[in-house]
């Protein structure tokens, strides 16, 4: 199916969400891929992998219908745009969604993932001692994603490999009582920054949306 839900925080800032049910030549007939990744797609087995991945280049082209998007990739793997300046994007997918935030002149990071019981097994993994002490008794397992999630699209901010997610980003304390939708405000810091970040949140069913976006320049 198309796009099912748009999202325009601000001017030259879009935000898309695609729920993937179509088969795989249904997606590779809405996408022209470059050399590179027509061969990183024929690499791929996992169909739904294929799909996912299809499906979040198909939505950011779709969400910037004004030119056709060449996506390249830095040392440290972060995608990028050639072709429009000052253009920055992130993506995710998980599960039947494909998620993206593009803008012009932002710094961007977003984040979906199914909500899953696994995140109470490893939350001290990337939780730091504070974060842990501020997860409820009660609806914590959205709390967590929001977490999760959280700090999944901070890292894509910064998009370098060596940030650790328990000790380097830090979500401050907020409020959630079965919200569907919210914010938060978020700490990265690393050798190179140390800057304030404001999380959107977004429950989708059984699926937690993070984004953020900021205008300044890291």
């Amino acid at each position: 199916m198309p796009v099912i839900q748009t999202i325009i925080p601000e001017k030259n800032l879009r935000i898309g969400l695609w729920h993937i049910t179509e088969p795989e030549k249904d997606l590779r007939s809405l996408i022209v891929l470059n050399p590179f990744d027509e061969k990183l797609f024929e690499r791929m087995k996992n169909e739904k992998r294929r799909k996912q991945w299809l499906a979040y280049r198909v939505l950011l082209q779709q969400l910037w219908k004004e030119i056709p998007i060449e996506i390249v990739y830095d040392r440290f793997g972060k995608p990028g745009v050639s072709n429009i300046e000052n253009m920055t994007f992130s993506a995710s997918h998980s599960g039947e969604y494909a998620a993206v935030i593009a803008g012009l002149g932002f710094q961007v990071g977003i984040d979906i993932e199914k909500i899953t019981p696994r995140l109470l097994r490893v939350k001290e993994r990337f939780l730091s001692e504070g974060e842990l002490n501020d997860i409820g008794p009660s609806h914590d397992l959205d709390k967590l994603s929001i977490y999760w999630c959280g700090k999944e699209a901070l890292y894509k901010v910064y998009g370098r490999p060596e940030v650790d997610l328990r000790n380097d980003i830090y979500i401050h304390s907020f409020e959630y009582i079965c919200n569907t939708s919210g914010y938060c405000r978020a700490s990265l810091t690393c050798p190179e920054i140390i800057k304030e970040f404001t999380l959107c949140y977004k429950k989708l069913g059984d699926y937690m949306l993070a984004y953020t976006h900021d205008q300044r320049y890291l």
